[in-house]
C-alpha cells in the first residue's frame, strides 16, 4: 500500500499554497503580542486559535489554566518542558489570549469545548505580566511608570501597572535587590 502525498491528507494554509509564506512571521513572540506589535495571526486571538491545532498536551494545560482563572482549582504554577519546537511559545500565547479575554470565547476555535469540559461557563479577565528574559538586564534598565527598573522584581509590577503605587518598593527595585517577602504580601 502506497502512502498518499501529504498535500492530499493535510491542505497547507493559503500563504504556503500561494508562495507568500514568510519564515520570520512564523516565529511567535509573546513580547511582541503583549506590546501590540505582532503579526495579526498572533496578535488577534480569533486568528491565533483558527491557526492553532490544540494538541492533547495543550488542551490539558488550558483546562488547568481555565479552572485556575475561574477559581475552580487548576495548577498555580505550570512548568513547560519540551524540546526546541515543542510548542512552548504557542502554548504561552494560547494562555495569554485566554487570560486577557479580548475576544469572546465563542470566537476562539476549540476553546468552548475546553471550557465545557472544565465546567467553566465564564472566564474572568486576568491582569497579565510578560517578562522577556532576553530583553531584560540589570545593565539595561527599563522605564516603567516613571521609574527606572533594573530587576525582575520591578518588571512584574511594572507590567501589571502597579509599580507606582508601590512606593515602599522603589528602593529595592532601584538597588537591584529582590523585595522582602513581606512586600509581596501587600500586592
Amino acid at each position: 500500500m502506497a502512502l498518499k502525498p501529504w498535500r492530499e491528507i493535510a491542505e497547507p494554509h493559503s500563504d504556503v499554497r500561494e508562495g507568500k509564506f514568510q519564515q520570520a512571521e512564523f516565529a511567535a513572540d509573546l513580547s511582541r503580542v503583549h506590546a501590540g506589535t505582532a503579526n495579526a495571526e498572533y496578535q488577534n486571538p480569533a486568528l491565533f486559535f483558527q491557526r492553532t491545532f490544540i494538541t492533547e498536551g495543550m488542551r490539558l494545560l488550558l483546562d488547568s489554566v481555565v479552572k485556575r482563572l475561574a477559581g475552580q482549582g487548576g495548577d498555580p504554577v505550570i512548568q513547560l518542558q519540551t524540546a526546541f519546537g515543542g510548542g512552548k511559545t504557542h502554548t504561552m500565547l494560547a494562555v495569554y489570549h485566554l487570560a486577557k479575554g479580548e475576544a469572546p470565547v465563542s470566537d476562539l476555535q476549540g476553546v468552548p469545548a475546553i471550557l465545557d469540559a472544565a465546567g467553566v461557563t465564564e472566564l474572568p479577565k486576568a491582569r497579565i505580566a510578560v517578562l522577556d528574559g532576553i530583553k531584560s538586564s540589570p545593565n539595561q534598565p527599563v522605564q516603567r511608570e516613571g521609574l527606572m527598573v533594573r530587576t525582575l522584581w520591578g518588571i512584574w509590577p511594572g507590567n501589571l501597572g502597579v509599580l507606582k503605587v508601590m512606593t515602599w518598593w522603589r528602593m529595592p527595585t532601584l538597588r537591584a535587590r529582590h523585595p522582602a517577602r513581606r512586600y509581596w504580601r501587600r500586592c
